[in-house]
């Protein structure tokens, strides 16, 4: 019986898997303009048909963010089952996922436009943003494409993503700066208006001291991003959340852990904001008084 169950519940996620593929590739396809056979197109547009997706609806770079996480996401997957023996740690040299995942974040800019605290402190002029685990530096470009003022700091210590990243910041190199250096390293002090930090990529034991060293960079009246993965609220998403953050790395938080932490460190009016955006990630921030 045991051994049936589990059977049953392959074959049925299975499809839940395929469909995502499905998604993806349709997604890409139309993004990047890559010719479908005839009979792969039609039979993925009637994937789409039951998902209740209608490609006609979403924007270009929509349909871009959908096929880069899906493609990310499947990728990291596949890595799951091949090493299920890896420790917990940021090591992918995979190109498809450095630079799927990367650009993907690229929509983390629009989440941030929503929060008008954030986008007022990024709409300033002189204005600069910290971005803690900038990656291939997809999301720098893009916050500096959405506040023409604003100029980046980008620390990325992972040297693979941190190549991918010299080369997407061409047309930029006068607003963003790459540093190859860990947060627990930073000594920059009142020098930021924004700090994004992405947690999925911050060991727990690491984040106490990497909030300390956000905190002295911080302006006074300057605000904190705690960024984490999002996902649909029943148990088995927030229960596979974690596990992709686990794999990458990166500290599990619930948003009462959140805001203590930043508590501790010394922010103020530490809250969760209320998702309003498409992007998978969710927002804890933080101000310095």
């Amino acid at each position: 019986m045991a051994y049936a169950a589990a059977m049953q519940m392959m074959a049925r996620l299975t499809a839940s898997a395929e469909a995502l593929a499905a998604l993806g590739a349709r997604m890409r396809a139309d993004a990047e303009g890559i010719p479908l056979d005839p009979a792969i197109e039609s039979a993925l547009d009637g994937v789409l048909v039951e998902l209740g997706i209608e490609l006609a609806a979403l924007q270009p770079a929509e349909r871009s963010t959908v096929a880069l996480f899906a493609r990310a996401f499947l990728r990291q997957a596949v890595d799951l089952i091949d090493h299920p023996e890896c420790s917990p740690g940021w090591a992918y040299e995979d190109d498809v996922v450095l630079l799927s995942l990367g650009r993907g974040s690229a929509a983390i800019a629009d989440a941030m436009a929503e929060v008008s605290v954030l986008d007022d402190a990024l709409s300033r002029p002189g204005a600069i943003l910290l971005d803690v685990g900038a990656g291939v530096a997809a999301l720098s470009v893009s916050l500096c494409a959405r506040w023409p003022g604003l100029r980046v700091v980008g620390l990325e210590p992972w040297p693979p993503a941190l190549a991918h990243a010299r080369r997407t910041i061409a047309g930029y190199e006068d607003r963003i700066e790459l540093r190859e250096q860990r947060v627990e390293e930073l000594t920059d002090a009142r020098s930021y208006d924004v700090v994004w930090l992405s947690t999925p990529f911050i060991a727990p034991e690491i984040l106490p001291v990497a909030l300390l060293r956000v905190f002295d960079a911080l302006k006074p009246g300057g605000h904190v991003i705690f960024g984490m993965y999002a996902g649909p609220p029943d148990p088995l998403s927030q229960r596979l959340v974690d596990l992709r953050t686990t794999r990458s790395g990166g500290a599990v938080a619930t948003e009462a852990e959140a805001t203590a932490a930043l508590t501790a460190a010394g922010f103020e009016s530490a809250r969760e904001v209320e998702r309003v955006w498409a992007a998978p990630v969710r927002l804890v921030v933080g101000t310095r008084g």
